[in-house]
């Protein structure tokens, strides 16, 4: 039923709160687990290092150097973050792979599980009120609405 699940991750424990949820999903249905995390685009880099000027195009090729070496930096760190999450899935006899990606995080989980033929996608909300939600946005909430796939969505526990 649930061949493959998708499970986006950030690094926080909230986003891992859903981590025992999907463990037991998978072993109960044989699944592979597909740990993604979504790392920040070129161009928002770009961004950040350069208000207003990244949108207009006048970027220095130090800029650029600069952009991508910190996505690469953040590719390298995702990577090896989602090797140890996988090391824990494995270690329950769970299939794992990894995905560390550049792009939109709601956009790019959306599309690669499209492209990956996922089961579910299993996330955890940030736990924010509506109107934090309706501030800030919640790429939990943008799934939801955007994605035609099975949704779980956990909300962790308050400390």
């Amino acid at each position: 039923m649930y061949d493959r699940v998708l499970l986006p991750l950030d690094g926080s424990e909230i986003a891992e709160a859903v981590e025992p949820h999907t463990m037991a999903l998978a072993k109960k249905f044989d699944s592979e687990v597909i740990l993604m995390r979504v790392v920040t685009p070129v161009s928002k880099l770009l961004a950040s290092m350069v208000p207003g000027r990244a949108a207009a195009g006048n970027t220095t090729p130090v800029g650029v150097e600069a952009a991508h070496a910190q996505l690469e930096s953040e590719t390298r760190d995702a990577a090896q973050y989602l090797s140890s999450v996988a090391q824990r899935f494995e270690a329950e006899g769970v299939a794992a792979r990894t995905l560390a990606i550049e792009g939109e995080p709601a956009q790019t989980i959306i599309e690669n599980a499209k492209d990956a033929n996922v089961s579910v996608i299993c996330m955890s909300t940030s736990g924010r009120s509506r109107l934090g939600r309706l501030i800030f946005g919640s790429v939990a909430d943008e799934v939801l609405r955007k994605s035609h796939l099975p949704l779980l969505l956990i909300r962790p526990q308050q400390q």
